[in-house]
């Protein structure tokens, strides 16, 4: 989305938050851990594209949003606090369970919340115009 000129960035945040909002509706509650990761993937996307375009009303809001959406992803990843309940924790640490009751773990689902994390990221390693500007 990077590459693309502002209006098509917001035509493609829009599609996306579509395609996110129809396949949640289908399978939110089997996949709840893969579709949060999924939707903070698309709200990053927003967030930097909000930050480009100096729209501070929608980059606090998509912020907010993936501050909250990440505490929950803390919350189904495997990490050293999980140690004692986990036959194999070297193995399973790093691991995006498939929700709060459930113990699957996918690479989809860990892929997803990476990818998310990263374009978090990039946001705040890239030079804003407007009101983020360094």
């Amino acid at each position: 989305l990077r590459s693309v000129a502002v209006d098509d960035r917001e035509k493609a945040v829009k599609v996306a938050v579509g395609i996110a909002s129809h396949f949640a509706a289908r399978f939110e509650r089997f996949f709840v851990g893969l579709h949060v990761a999924g939707r903070e993937e698309g709200i990053a996307a927003a967030l930097n594209v909000a930050g480009s375009v100096a729209d501070k009303t929608r980059y606090d809001v998509y912020f907010d949003s993936l501050r909250r959406g990440f505490a929950f992803l803390d919350q189904l990843i495997i990490q050293e606090r999980d140690r004692s309940i986990l036959p194999n924790p070297d193995y399973a640490i790093g691991g995006l369970r498939q929700g709060l009751h459930y113990s699957q773990v996918r690479t989809d689902f860990v892929q997803h919340s990476l990818s998310a994390m990263l374009e978090f990221g990039h946001g705040f390693t890239q030079k804003k115009s407007g009101f983020l500007s360094a």
